[in-house]
């Protein structure tokens, strides 16, 4: 994360860094499952801590123990909590719990999101709540939330069931003393299917919940037939979610099964290895006391545990496949990189891999050490020979640049339908000429591709041709020109998006590549791309995804300048902040500060005076309705941080801080000489411009203070036009006298009333080519903040008179090169009328304190008198 200056920024990021401290590395330890099954006690777990404590394993960093299914009681006491199966643990889980830690453990525990577990257990469904404070009672630190038995809810699809739960876990578990870690198995539930979107759409919403994804199936258990195939399932179910994974949150392939007599010790190794290099969980589920001392040796490999628990927690990608090798790459926090190979073949083999397809220059030199001897093996350039890699062996290497300028390392590998699990491939065949295609990942020589920063896509056997749509037709490799056409930027939902045309690339049928209308995580249009590739639309910096909120009104004369709330969102592929603005302002300019005139003399304003300044109670309002009102505020903790203006006394602040807000100043935005706006104090409107400058979060969604609030808030983040950023069209013009535009943008918002009838609009309202800017969605972004400066420097590019409405109308114009999205109409009206009020539109915008229908205004009149009842109560 950057560091920020304003104190909702700062906010944001405390919450961001939150799920970073719970689980800044994937977790080492020991589960039962895989091993034992429901065949666990006490004597189990305590031999278990016992033997690691002493052969080394603990030491190496495997500090965790965790209880999987059947630990309970088959039925919940009176009063709903769970019991301990008292056979299976005579002294109890709290006494376990304390035995565990005395030893140096953390203490983890099983249970499910249905109604039973998959072992037919009491599930935690309805009982969310008790089950977390029986947990922390005991010392728990560590959940495992299967997914067996879950009822679809009433109107919901099974994907929006499972979300509902597991972002309702979440809450409660944020609001324990001390932090769980959460191990969310939701997206098992629906992996291995003929349409992956639901499984996709699932993993999208995970790391907000949580830190760890059990994305598919269980590892194989003790005594079956075939271990190896089990682990290679899991292994290329991993491989499709690697764009998930960043500091904080880990996809999880299951256990490693380091006892399996089935398997052989280079398969032991190589699950080990494979694991390590993506940085996944290492719990072992095996009878630890049994581990012979080869399988000791592997496990505590202090290289390969390094690489595992790297600061960087890159997920290791596919660099190339063929029916032999699969070869992966990442970075290494250090500069170093990661090289492992894996031979999936019936017999020992040997290759060479070119050090270009690690994304290294050619022309430098690489010390290189064996991670599993810990033996330098000197230096390398060019291409690196690996020699006798047994069957179902896996090499490590370290490749550590001669000198800094060698440190530079351009995202290459391969790119891989996650369905089809076929590469994109340079040459489409005999009489195909340039067009690329879709087939097997066997032909490294064509499969392996650059890209780079500036948007470019370059197979590495001929770097001067880039990948390009031509609008129709198949998609090529052409002679690199740098127009937009040949630039592309890949998204959390798997898109691979071409600037120039807007769409998505497409696998055919019949393995042709074109590009198509971008949909939602179809089948043909989710791809895994290398280890590196900047990731757009959930801004994936490494620290996760930030969303923002944002409440408004255009009350910035009036004093307050904004109100943001940061909070956790349900949404991402990463972990989301939302932040909530709102605007109220003095009645005076910021000129004259906090005064009024009175017969001729100047007086201050008073504190009583200030409090029935109807914006000052507006914002009050609407912090009571987002905040503590149980019928509308947010599901998530929330902070309520107010950004105001130089000339916002302290006791309004002090107020506001008592009311639940976090008070920060705002600076001024400049503004040209010839932007009048009729009434002085709404030049102060132009902060809300501040909010694309809050980079730290994904998204922002802003909302008039003086607005009515009749519902939730929270699933609006859900919605697919403000998860999916829009490519900026840039063969439509922009000025030359303007800055530049991003590459993509994400802008949505609501038609205005106004220009509709007004009062009588109908329901459902009409679309218009004009939006409200009392209620809009962005993703905030330092170069539009740029571009709506530089527009303000320009005489009457925009009216003036309408103040930033019609700025961000002419920067987000239906014509221009950013036009806007229309938001659902059920989030929220201008002018609203009874049929607004009957299709229960969630946000409905008056100034109800003096206009709009009367029983609106009751409304209204009663949020307030409950606002002004519960602060007076819970008064500090």
């Amino acid at each position: 994360m950057r560091s920020q200056t304003l104190l909702t920024a700062a906010a944001a990021i405390a919450v961001a860094k939150a799920s970073k401290e719970v689980l800044a590395t994937p977790p080492m330890g020991f589960n039962n499952w895989a091993r034992f099954m429901c065949d666990l006690n006490e004597t189990l777990f305590t031999q278990t801590a016992d033997a690691m404590a002493s052969n080394g394993l603990l030491a190496a960093g495997y500090d965790r123990i965790n209880l999987d299914d059947c630990w309970m009681q088959m039925n919940r006491t009176d009063n709903g909590t769970l019991l301990w199966d008292t056979e299976k643990f005579p002294q109890g889980l709290p006494w376990l719990g304390r035995y565990l830690k005395q030893k140096g453990f953390h203490f983890g525990i099983y249970q499910d999101a249905g109604t039973s577990t998959c072992g037919g257990y009491p599930g935690s469904l309805g009982f969310e709540q008790i089950d977390a404070d029986t947990f922390t009672n005991w010392g728990i630190d560590y959940l495992k939330l299967d997914g067996c038995n879950v009822p679809t809810a009433p109107g919901k699809t099974d994907p929006e069931t499972y979300h509902g739960i597991y972002s309702h876990w979440h809450e409660i578990l944020n609001k324990q003393a001390s932090p769980l870690i959460f191990s969310e198995s939701a997206p098992a539930y629906f992996c291995g299917t003929d349409n992956l979107t639901d499984w996709y759409s699932v993993m999208d919403w995970l790391p907000a919940n949580g830190e760890l994804a059990r994305h598919s199936y269980d590892v194989a258990t003790w005594g079956d037939a075939n271990p190896w195939a089990s682990i290679m399932t899991n292994y290329d179910q991993h491989i499709r979610v690697a764009r998930y994974q960043s500091p904080g949150f880990f996809n999880d392939p299951d256990f490693l099964v380091s006892d399996y007599p089935e398997l052989t010790i280079d398969e032991k190794r190589s699950q080990f290895a494979l694991w390590a290099s993506f940085s996944a969980p290492l719990i072992i589920s095996a009878h630890i006391p049994d581990l012979g001392k080869e399988e000791i040796a592997f496990l505590t490999n202090k290289d390969l545990i390094d690489v595992d628990q790297d600061a960087l927690a890159q997920q290791a990608t596919l660099v190339s496949r063929d029916s032999t090798w699969d070869v992966f790459t990442k970075g290494l926090s250090n500069g170093d990189r990661l090289l492992t190979v894996l031979n999936r073949s019936p017999a020992a083999a040997s290759t060479s891999i070119p050090l270009a397809h690690l994304g290294l220059s050619a022309t430098c030199n690489f010390a290189v050490k064996d991670l599993w001897t810990g033996n330098a093996s000197g230096f390398v350039s060019g291409e690196f020979k690996i020699t006798n890699v047994p069957s179902h062996g896996t090499v490590v290497y370290r490749l550590t640049p001669s000198k800094n300028s060698c440190k530079a390392v351009t995202p290459t590998g391969i790119i891989m339908n996650t369905f089809s699990m076929n590469c994109l491939t340079a040459g489409a065949g005999p009489g195909k000429g340039s067009e690329v295609s879709s087939a097997s990942c066997d032909f490294p020589g064509t499969q392996v591709w650059q890209v780079r920063a500036d948007g470019s896509i370059r197979n590495v056997a001929d770097q001067t041709k880039c990948l390009t749509d031509s609008g129709s037709g198949p998609i090529t490799t052409a002679p690199c020109k740098g127009n937009p056409n040949q630039n592309w930027s890949y998204a959390m939902t798997g898109d691979l998006t071409n600037e120039g045309t807007g769409k998505c690339l497409t696998e055919g049928v019949e393995g042709q590549i074109t590009t198509e209308a971008c949909k939602y995580e179809t089948n043909n249009q989710v791809y895994g791309l290398p280890v590196g590739v900047k990731l757009q639309g959930f801004a994936h910096d490494p620290n996760h995804v930030d969303t923002a909120f944002s409440y408004a009104e255009g009350l910035f004369g009036h004093g307050i300048a904004s109100m943001l709330f940061a909070q956790e969102s349900l949404y991402g592929c990463g972990r989301f902040y939302f932040a909530l603005a709102s605007l109220v302002f003095t009645s005076e300019t910021a000129a004259d500060r906090p005064r009024v005139w009175s017969g001729g003399n100047k007086k201050s304003l008073s504190a009583k005076e200030m409090e029935t300044n109807a914006y000052n109670t507006a914002t009050r309002v609407l912090a009571y309705q987002l905040l503590h009102a149980p019928e509308t505020r947010c599901n998530s903790s929330v902070d309520f941080v107010v950004l105001v203006t130089s000339n916002v006394p302290k006791y309004t602040r002090d107020q506001l801080t008592a009311d639940g807000a976090v008070v920060v100043e705002a600076k001024d935005i400049p503004l040209s000489w010839w932007v009048s706006t009729g009434v002085t104090r709404w030049k102060d409107q132009f902060l809300k411009l501040r909010l694309f400058e809050m980079t730290q979060y994904d998204r922002i969604l802003f909302v008039d203070a003086d607005t009515l609030i009749r519902g939730k808030l929270d699933d609006i983040f859900d919605e697919l036009e403000v998860q999916r950023p829009a490519n900026t069209l840039s063969r439509r013009i922009r000025r030359a006298d303007e800055a530049p535009l991003p590459a993509q943008y994400m802008f949505a918002a609501r038609s205005d009333n106004q220009l509709t009838g007004e009062r009588r609009h109908p329901f459902p309202p009409l679309n218009t080519e004009v939006f409200s800017a009392g209620f809009w969605i962005a993703a905030p972004s330092q170069e539009l903040f740029d571009y709506f400066m530089s527009i303000l420097k320009h005489y009457r590019r925009f009216d003036p008179h309408t103040m930033e409405q019609s700025l961000l109308n002419y920067a987000f114009r239906r014509d221009g090169p950013m036009p806007w999205r229309e938001m659902h109409y059920k989030w929220s009206a201008t002018w609203p009328n009874s049929g607004d009020v009957e299709g229960h539109v969630v946000t409905l915008h008056e100034k109800f304190w003096k206009t709009g229908p009367q029983d609106l205004r009751k409304l209204w009149r009663e949020q307030r008198g409950n606002m002004q009842r519960y602060f007076s109560k819970h008064a500090h």
